[in-house]
């Protein structure tokens, strides 16, 4: 019911938002009066006056807020209701839009918005995207200049359009914790402004990272040109392999259908290019067992395969010192490559002369 017909309402006499059963509570007895109440207190301290005058209703499944049986506004229209129906929201979601857009708007309280969000103005959005869009001043102490909110009760598959949106999800609100704006609302907007601030410091903070370790491959990538153009040769050399055992295979699977037509073939016929398939079968087989012992190095980046082989020329490098005779070979992916290989493979792709032969 709550949906259809609002349970949270502006109450003159009290000068704040009472919720439905407040108004019931205030009723004398017998007496279904329980003071002067409107849909918000926009609409009603407005000039010209508009909105909807509401009334309790004592519903014993599910109490609520009515409109009167006429009109004693000049217009009866309710701005944020309008809103509400726009957005497939609920009463609900009007309620804190009101609440919300009034006090973003207003600089007054021990929260002063103006200074929390460095607001430079704010503006009601028709988009589904965005209930409400704060410009931020030039001053503001973010990288961004402008933040929206979107305010989330009925309508759950509205979602964030950008990472500098705030989502104010009510749905689990009652209806006491609606109508205290003054604390449960400011402070939920506060929380919210808070997360997203810790959001994009961890994003700067990631982005700094990463800039750093970009420069430091850099700097890597300049002082070991010797391994990164060996990594550059193998990951060349594999990736035409590679490709020349996949021409094979879509080769060989086109011509393993038998090639036998009319009812009166011999069965001898058939035997020897069933055979045939057979033998057609195991070459295919082959070459996509080429292909995966490929795919490892093939998805390595260079830098990877580069570090890999320097590590490996350190390895050897130790072992000699203390008077071994290592081999001096890497494993990329499947295979294990001499050093001797990989210089003259490095040498060969300088050259241009690199081709396919080869594992």
């Amino acid at each position: 019911m709550a949906t259809k017909w609002p349970s949270v309402a502006y109450h003159f006499h009290l000068d704040r938002e009472v919720t439905i059963a407040e108004a019931i509570e205030m009723r004398e007895g017998d007496d279904p009066r329980a003071g002067d109440i409107w849909c918000h207190a926009e609409c009603y301290k407005g000039e010209p006056r508009t909105g909807n005058r509401l009334f309790p209703v004592n519903l014993p499944s599910c109490p609520y807020f009515r409109r009167g049986k006429r009109s004693y506004t000049r217009a009866v229209d309710c701005e944020f209701e309008r809103v509400m129906l726009s957005k497939g929201e609920s009463y609900r979601f009007a309620q804190f839009y009101h609440d919300l857009l009034v006090w973003l708007n207003s600089g007054d309280g021990k929260e002063n918005p103006s200074e929390l969000f460095h607001i430079s103005g704010v503006e009601e959005s028709k988009s589904k995207v965005a209930d409400i869009v704060i410009s931020h001043t030039e001053k503001a102490p973010i990288d961004w200049t402008e933040t929206r909110i979107i305010i989330v009760d009925k309508n759950r598959r509205r979602k964030a359009s950008n990472e500098h949106t705030l989502v104010i999800d009510i749905t689990h609100w009652t209806d006491s914790q609606l109508a205290d704006f003054s604390n449960s609302g400011i402070r939920k907007m506060i929380d919210e402004w808070n997360q997203l601030l810790a959001k994009e410091a961890e994003r700067g903070r990631q982005q700094e990272e990463r800039t750093q370790y970009d420069a430091e491959e850099m700097k890597w990538i300049e002082n070991n040109q010797l391994f990164i153009l060996q990594a550059r040769a193998i990951k060349h050399r594999t990736k035409l392999r590679y490709d020349h055992h996949d021409s094979n295979r879509k080769k060989l699977q086109a011509s393993i259908e038998p090639q036998i037509s009319g009812p009166e073939e011999r069965v001898s016929e058939i035997t020897i290019v069933e055979a045939r398939a057979a033998l057609t079968q195991l070459d295919i087989d082959d070459n996509i067992r080429e292909m995966k012992r490929k795919k490892s190095l093939i998805g390595m980046s260079e830098i990877v395969v580069a570090r890999k082989i320097k590590a490996a020329h350190e390895e050897v490098e130790r072992k000699t010192r203390i008077g071994t005779n290592p081999h001096r070979r890497v494993k990329l992916g499947y295979y294990t490559y001499d050093f001797a290989y990989l210089e003259n493979l490095s040498k060969e792709y300088t050259e241009g002369t690199l081709s396919e032969s080869g594992y």
